[in-house]
């Protein structure tokens, strides 16, 4: 079993510690994010990528043209790479910005020849999982010919295929071709996706209201957001009155347990400031703002009323706590 407690996931416990007690996100490392940025952009001169729309703000740029290391309309996160770079000098973030593209061309030509292998469905289906990003991006997939399920607000789900080099979203067009249904590719792409998830739920200390969160996250896995897909099966932490959940970025799920009646409207106010500032850090990739709430079988979003800052529970919810 992977353990939990190796770098980035450490990290992650000592950043949302702190945030849980003061509120406050530290930016320390943002003049390390913001060189190392002013040094990837300098080097972009010494590939043709073709053109880009940087959002380097939020650690990532998109292309709007195809090269040799990527197709068009393709967005690129910067996270992986930035942390590869650590606290290096210029000349070494140099050089893994060259293996960087190198991967790039690689992935880009591997894909190329997936396109052949990937007709036999038997030697691809191995390779099939499903990932969670923002529903903000689901006009991009759809573009690129992706297998969408929206299934909770604001998220969705695609099904991919990971390879050494990266992830590409499966295009439905192969489907025609296998002669098998989107239903069934989901499925397996679902168990494919869940039984490789060593990630379990850390318990974190108390907030300033007594309020206890649990942390899932796993610094090498880039489908831990995806135990939202069943998370019974990760032994998610639930209460009498069942549990909040937030995934705000693709690096973790957070959920309290709901045990005391008097505290649920503490807990959500809680929960819903430390996803926020989870959600707003810029070296990992947002998914949602959304809280939720996991009846031990599903997840039921709770609205938001800005006009009457007030939260509206789910009718389940509502009976539960009257």
């Amino acid at each position: 079993m992977k353990p939990t407690s190796n770098k980035r996931t450490t990290l992650l416990l000592i950043v949302f510690s702190i945030m849980l007690s003061s509120q406050i996100y530290s930016q320390a490392g943002d003049k390390r994010y913001t060189h190392f940025v002013s040094v990837f952009n300098a080097e972009l001169k010494k590939y043709n990528i073709g053109d880009i729309k940087k959002h380097y703000d939020k650690g990532y740029f998109r292309t709007t043209s195809e090269s040799e290391y990527l197709d068009k309309d393709v967005e690129v996160g910067l996270t992986t790479l930035f942390e590869r770079c650590g606290n290096k000098d210029d000349s070494s973030i140099k050089e893994e910005i060259k293996i960087y593209f190198e991967q790039l061309k690689q992935l880009k030509n591997e894909r190329k020849s997936l396109n052949e292998e990937i007709l036999n469905f038997d030697s691809t289906k191995e390779k099939l999982k499903i990932r969670m990003y923002p529903d903000l991006l689901k006009n991009t997939y759809s573009k690129n010919d992706a297998i969408i399920k929206t299934k909770n607000p604001g998220i969705i789900e695609v099904v991919v295929i990971d390879l050494p080099t990266g992830i590409g979203s499966l295009e439905a067009k192969y489907l025609k071709h296998w002669g098998i249904s989107i239903d069934s590719v989901y499925t397996i792409s679902k168990e494919n996706t869940l039984k490789q998830i060593r990630a379990r739920f850390v318990e974190m200390q108390p907030t300033q209201n007594g309020i206890i969160f649990n942390l899932f996250a796993d610094d090498d896995d880039l489908f831990v957001t995806s135990c939202i897909l069943d998370l019974g099966r990760f032994n998610i932490p639930k209460g009498k009155y069942g549990s909040f959940v937030s995934i705000p970025n693709s690096a973790m799920v957070i959920v309290i347990a709901l045990d005391d009646k008097e505290a649920i409207e503490n807990s959500a106010a809680d929960l819903i400031g430390a996803a926020d500032s989870m959600y707003g850090i810029e070296e990992m990739k947002p998914i949602s703002n959304n809280l939720f709430w996991y009846n031990g079988k599903e997840l039921k979003v709770i609205e938001k009323n800005y006009k009457q800052r007030k939260l509206i529970y789910p009718t389940e919810l509502k009976d539960l706590i009257r």
